[in-house]
């Protein structure tokens, strides 16, 4: 009996010293922060979840390394308890310079075992490599549910893509109150964007009850640059006129005056006008998805063959499908519907802008109007200027053809109806552009001014005239120098006689 409790005890005591010698094993999971990248300069927010398959670990070193050095980082506070339910840590990253860093996280325990985090990386950029552009202003005079937006183009000069965040800042001045319509975060949008990319964004705006003047701020990312829009309420003014009606009765008697007062309303800015932005970016497409599209839409091989002016052949189709892969992402384009509820009139205009660096010849804007905006081509007047127009579908569809487009170029198309069109900004796709060739842009260069006379039909005449007289003058001249200027035989020949 005594052996057998001895062998318990014992047994009992090894399990013990097994159990305290038993190390709980630490994971550290995946880096998480909110970008890939940022401005030179700003702070990011990193975290990190560490747990245990069991039990619980003592965590007395948290170390965190980059490559190449010059990464700054926050510190985080040891030693700190691990369980298998994770522990979250949260840290910051900067950099005052451009540059590229990898950087991991290292966690080791009490028991010296240490864990590692997978590498990221994060890419820190000047604040001057992206660049803003203003292309539509806000109605600069605004009234109570006036609609006006803000359009921005984000460029990237850089050579790597990039993202950022464009926010729009409302109630700066607690003057008014703005209300935005734009996806489900009206606020800020968040572009991607490869190298030489430009995108566009809109905000359309849905004026409130303000007073005085107030202001909305776009920011791009982190940097200091924005852009700042100033809204000013317009002044309202009534008059009141009564005019006065007698009917009836004889003589005055039995008269019946009836008087009819009418208001008119006037309110300063743009009275009675919906107006709504429109960013559609240009898809971007590759090759080969070019071809399909052209293979597809006999309308575009319409398009093309009145622009190029000869059949298209699978040379021609390659050419334009590598010409449109390779400019699509310098061109943007904006739309803005301006509905007059006063003059039944309503009007929608496409703005086509190249930011390129090449001249683009035969450069093709295809466009689809919704039919909420009229139901046909007939009813629709088409301003575009510079550009040859030509209506493929009723429905209504057109293509524009531009001989060619040169950088910083913008081509404004224009539709109009005279009715009031219940048409929304869902309704309208993007513009598909077609492009047969690039060359190398020379600006034009000044040239000597030189004078040069031009003759009216009246002074053609008039020389005519005075020209045939010298002809007609010279010829009895001849005439008559050839009949008595010369000496005839019946002339005398004698001398008269000299004097000695």
């Amino acid at each position: 009996m005594a052996k057998i409790l001895n062998f318990a005890l014992s047994w009992a005591l090894s399990l013990a010293v097994l159990s305290a010698g038993a190390t709980a094993a630490v994971t550290v999971n995946d880096l998480i922060f909110d970008t890939t990248t940022a401005d030179a300069g700003t702070t990011r927010t990193v975290s990190v979840t560490m747990s245990t398959d069991s039990g619980s670990a003592t965590i007395n070193s948290f170390s965190i390394s980059s490559s190449p050095s010059g990464l700054t980082v926050s510190s985080v506070d040891t030693p700190f308890t691990v369980g298998t339910s994770g522990t979250s840590k949260t840290f910051t990253i900067s950099s005052s310079t451009s540059e590229t860093y990898t950087f991991s996280v290292t966690a080791i325990d009490s028991n010296g075992a240490s864990s590692s985090s997978n590498s990221a990386t994060v890419e820190y950029v000047t604040p001057s490599s992206l660049t803003m552009d203003v292309l539509e202003n806000p109605l600069s005079t605004v009234y109570e549910g006036n609609n006006t937006g803000i359009s921005i183009n984000v460029i990237n000069n850089l050579g790597s893509s990039q993202t950022r965040n464009l926010t729009l800042y409302q109630n700066l001045s607690n003057t008014f109150v703005v209300n935005t319509s734009l996806g489900s975060d009206p606020a800020t949008q968040t572009l991607s964007l490869s190298s030489g990319q430009t995108r566009s964004v809109v905000w359309n705006i849905t004026i409130g009850s303000f007073t005085g003047t107030g202001h909305s701020l776009v920011r791009l990312g982190d940097t200091t640059e924005a852009k700042v829009f100033t809204l000013t309420k317009g002044t309202t003014t009534t008059v009141s006129t009564a005019t006065t009606t007698t009917a009836g009765g004889v003589g005055g008697s039995g008269a019946t005056t009836t008087t009819t007062t009418t208001t008119t309303t006037t309110i300063s800015g743009q009275p009675g006008h919906e107006i709504q932005n429109i960013v559609r970016e240009i898809i971007q497409r590759n090759n080969e998805e070019i071809k399909s599209l052209i293979d597809s839409k006999e309308e575009l091989q319409t398009g093309l063959r009145i622009a190029l002016g000869k059949e298209l052949s699978a040379e021609i189709k390659a050419a334009v499908s590598a010409t449109t892969e390779k400019i699509q992402k310098n061109v943007a384009s904006n739309r803005s519907i301006d509905i007059d509820t006063v003059n039944s009139r309503s009007s929608v205009s496409l703005k086509i802008k190249y930011n390129g660096t090449e001249q683009v010849n035969n450069f093709l804007v295809k466009d689809v109007i919704p039919k909420s905006f009229a139901d046909s081509s007939s009813k629709i007047t088409v301003s575009a200027p510079g550009a040859v127009v030509n209506v493929t579908k009723a429905d209504p569809e057109y293509i524009f053809t531009y001989k060619n487009i040169t950088p910083g170029e913008e081509k404004t198309i224009s539709y109009s109806v005279n009715e009031r069109a219940f048409t929304v900004s869902g309704e309208y796709s993007a513009p598909v552009i077609l492009a047969e060739s690039t060359q190398v842009y020379v600006p034009p260069t000044t040239q000597t001014n030189q004078t040069t006379t031009t003759l009216s039909a009246a002074e053609k005449i008039n020389l005519t005239f005075v020209l045939a007289v010298v002809l007609i003058l010279g010829g009895i001249v001849w005439y008559y120098y050839q009949n008595h200027g010369k000496k005839q035989p019946w002339q005398s020949t004698i001398k008269s006689p000299q004097l000695k």
